[in-house]
């Protein structure tokens, strides 16, 4: 495997997929800082209700729900879904998703999904979903990027997010209900410190890590590992 790529390309339109509100900062969030002027959009899948213990069902899924919103506003994203599968059941509810899906993969030349050996069953199982409806497509022109979540990934891709990482660190702790738990915004932070290591430049201190792939290529890669 060689070294990961260091990409400063242009990208004109990205989809994200985010098994829960919060994911698409902790996998993503500097590419989607790095990319402002892009078309981007974000889908939730899950209503994130099982993110707190001590909190109930539905004043957590409105918490969550308001949590992002906030986020994603305040870095210019107004493009939202909210698929609102219930919160692990991502498996049981693969074909919903994928209808849900299939009007966004046209439009979105970029797709952002979690990495295919992902640990957690509801991101496993988000681009398990992403990868039935590239099946079915007769052609497709889709790029995939593979982010990393609960599990990382070896990368052949790497976006300098240096400049952005601040800001990345405040719109994870945004996330209230979750980092009260979990302190993700030193653990991300110190995993995009880790990968900077892969750029080979001093001044390089923060990368996200992806694998980036054509639409054949990721179907290719599914079969082969998880088919």
């Amino acid at each position: 495997m060689p070294y990961p790529e260091l990409y400063d390309d242009k990208l004109e339109s990205l989809l994200v997929l985010a098994p829960h509100p919060d994911d698409e900062i902790i996998g993503c969030g500097g590419l989607l800082l790095k990319y402002r002027y892009a078309d981007r959009k974000i889908v939730f899948i899950t209503d994130g209700s099982k993110g707190d213990p001590y909190i109930g069902k539905k004043e957590l899924i409105e918490i969550r729900k308001s949590e992002s919103q906030n986020v994603l506003h305040s870095i210019g994203i107004n493009k939202i879904d909210y698929l609102e599968i219930e919160d692990g059941k991502v498996m049981e509810n693969v074909d919903v998703i994928k209808e849900n899906l299939k009007k966004d993969i046209s439009k979105y030349q970029n797709i952002i999904t979690p990495f295919v050996f992902d640990n957690h069953i509801d991101h496993l199982y988000t681009t398990k979903a992403l990868y039935e409806i590239l099946k079915e497509c007769k052609k497709s022109d889709n790029t995939i990027w593979l982010y990393e979540g609960w599990s990382p990934l070896i990368p052949n891709l790497l976006v300098n997010i240096t400049q952005y990482i601040d800001q990345k660190k405040e719109l994870i702790r945004m996330y209230k209900s979750q980092i009260k738990h979990i302190a993700y915004d030193e653990k991300i932070v110190g995993l995009n410190s880790y990968r900077s290591i892969g750029a080979g430049l001093q001044e390089i201190e923060y990368c996200e890590a992806y694998y980036k792939c054509t639409a054949k290529e990721f179907l290719k890669l599914y079969i082969k590992y998880l088919k």
